[in-house]
């Protein structure tokens, strides 16, 4: 029980490689430090705030006719450090921890509708990593590079099917799974020592460009300045490795037809079923490759700041691996002091209505930040998900 337990756990728990957004218009340090930056947050699209804090909850299936989607994220960086000589080249380290956990379910699934070999995305990863981000500029260009040591302290592997159609004879009926969450050491010895993972590497690379300035509409039409980029995340160079693995897996159905009221329930349920089972397998892991284009409009100089983005990811976390990404931030500066940021877009498969408020004051800045979210437009509005982020930096 108590394995069955810890899988649970393990499955449920898990977390993202979180983006943060390393530009949030403040100038440019020589040199900073940055302490104990905490990223988490929590979402649904079934359940909202007004939902659960009245004096009786209501639950209907039928409003999940449209599936159920389960996102938990946790990311901190307790230390890096940046040096930067007058904007024109610049080097730092950081060290971080990322953790992702999904759960997204068909509707059909849930509602036990018809469907055929319909797969949920039932998954997640933790990695700590390791970053060594530089910049440096060619001509106006400014080019950003950051290759990343990146090492796996968790990963789950689903392959989860469901089946439930009307047949000649009765019902189709066939729900598989099988679980697997790779660690880098063996959890049925317990042996924490005995280390069979090995880390991978991936690069972040970017470019940022003047557009504006460079075309002279600068100097004429002082509202058209802007300038244009583009990031390209975590893209792979070596995958990392793991081998040990913990499996659940079991089958609810058969392969012949069933008719409930002559063959009762009694043939459908898999005896081995919640077994924890244990052994060896390579599995190589990538993190999930984002790009994003953007550009930064500055119509009253560095006041204020209009910034759409668009992109996509590929997550090899769900079964459909590609998503689009989008969205608009309005960015307020005053005095490089205050600076508060706020977003709406779709980011990560989830709609994040977003404020940062940075406090500057030139030796020591806070980054205090909320957002709600949600797989669902409306419900990121209702209170269905939350983030919070946190973060100190100190230099000159």
């Amino acid at each position: 029980m108590k394995k069955i337990i810890l899988f649970l756990i393990v499955c449920f728990f898990l977390v993202p490689c979180l983006y943060a957004d390393d530009n949030n218009g403040i100038s440019n340090r020589s040199f900073e430090i940055g302490l104990a930056h905490t990223n988490i947050s929590f979402s649904n699209d079934f359940l909202s705030i007004g939902d659960i804090f009245q004096e009786t909850t209501v639950i209907n299936i039928d409003d999940l006719k449209n599936g159920f989607n389960l996102n938990m994220a946790l990311g901190v960086t307790p230390f890096y450090f940046s040096f930067n000589k007058s904007d024109s080249w610049g080097f730092g380290l950081s060290l971080g921890l990322d953790f992702n956990g999904i759960v997204s379910l068909p509707g059909n699934m849930i509602t036990l509708g018809q469907a055929v070999n319909e797969k949920p995305d039932v998954s997640g990863a933790a990695f700590i990593n390791a970053d060594l981000p530089i910049f440096f500029h060619i001509s106006r260009l400014k080019l950003k590079v950051g290759p990343s040591v990146f090492y796996p302290l968790l990963f789950v592997q689903p392959d989860i099917s469901y089946t439930n159609m009307i047949v000649p004879g009765g019902t189709e009926f066939d729900f598989r799974y099988n679980l697997r969450v790779y660690t880098p050491f063996s959890l049925e010895d317990g042996n924490f020592l005995d280390i069979t993972a090995t880390p991978g590497v991936d690069i972040n690379l970017g470019i940022e460009y003047p557009l504006s300035e460079a075309l002279g509409i600068t100097g004429k039409l002082r509202f058209l300045d802007f300038k244009i980029g583009a990031d390209l995340y975590n893209l792979p160079l070596l995958p990392a490795q793991l081998n040990n693995y913990m499996e659940m897996r079991g089958r609810i159905g058969s392969d012949e037809p069933i008719n409930i009221f002559s063959d009762g329930f009694g043939n459908l349920f898999d005896e081995s079923a919640g077994e924890i089972n244990y052994g060896d397998q390579n599995v190589g892991i990538s993190r999930p490759l984002k790009m994003l284009a953007w550009a930064d409009w500055r119509p009253f100089g560095q006041v204020l700041h209009f910034i759409p983005t668009v992109g996509f990811t590929i997550n090899p976390f769900y079964n459909d691996p590609l998503s689009m990404e989008y969205g608009l931030k309005t960015r307020l500066n005053i005095g490089n002091v205050f600076i508060a940021t706020a977003g709406v877009g779709y980011y990560d498969r989830l709609w994040k209505n977003s404020i940062d408020v940075a406090l500057n004051f030139k030796f020591m800045e806070l980054n205090l930040g909320i957002d709600m979210r949600s797989a669902d437009f409306i419900k990121s509005w209702q209170g269905s998900g939350f983030g919070m982020n946190v973060g100190m930096k100190f230099g000159l």
